[in-house]
Formats: structure tokens, sequence, C-alpha cells
């Protein structure tokens, strides 16, 4: 249930980004940071993992961080 409500929220921030207000956009963000943080919760993952991952890709490009995952 976790994953599709992150999927549902995910799905609206696009649509905001894509031609709402600021403020929508801010609200619908909102919405899809809760619910990743209640996911990761469920899963005993931390926000700190998720802020070394972040660390890791800094300066690099998403395209080549993509190409450079196991697969």
């Amino acid at each position: 249930k976790i994953a599709a409500k992150v999927r549902e929220e995910g799905d609206e921030l696009a649509r905001a980004l894509e031609g709402e207000s600021d403020e929508r956009v801010v609200s619908e963000c909102a919405d899809v940071v809760y619910h990743a943080l209640v996911g990761l919760l469920a899963r005993g993952v931390t926000l700190r993992d998720v802020e070394v991952e972040l660390a890791r890709r800094s300066g690099v490009s998403g395209l080549d961080e993509k190409a450079s995952r196991d697969r």
C-alpha cells in the first residue's frame, strides 16, 4: 500500500510541476516526501542512508550514475 501511495503522490507532483501553482507543487512534494519517509521506515532504511547515497552521486550526471549501477 505504501508503494502505491508513493506512485500516486509522485504522479500528482508531476502533474503539478507541469502546470499548477507553486503552492500546489510544494503541497504535492510534501506528500511525496512524507510517503517516501513512511516507506523508508517500513523497510528499516534511514534517511541517513539516503543522504549517503546522494553524497555519493554528487557531481555525477544522472545518466552516468545510472549507467554505473549494478544490474
